[in-house]
């Protein structure tokens, strides 16, 4: 979903996502922030964003794929 209104409080799931494809804003803001945490208000030209930290995910952690054969 995408924010395009006013009062849309829907939100949008960033999904999982490197802390280099994240705006600076939003990885200053998340900081040391624990799984969990919700962060903000965060002011920005665009207007206000509160960010809900789900999880993280260690530099280190890599995705398995598993197949049943």
């Amino acid at each position: 979903a995408n924010s395009d209104g006013l009062f849309d409080i829907e939100g949008v799931d960033l999904g999982w996502r490197p802390l280099n494809q994240l705006p600076p804003l939003f990885v200053r803001a998340l900081g040391d922030s624990q799984s969990g945490s919700l962060v903000g208000p965060i002011q920005c030209n665009a207007g206000f964003h509160l960010l809900w930290l789900i999880d993280k995910r260690s530099p280190s952690s890599t995705i398995q794929q598993q197949t049943k054969a």
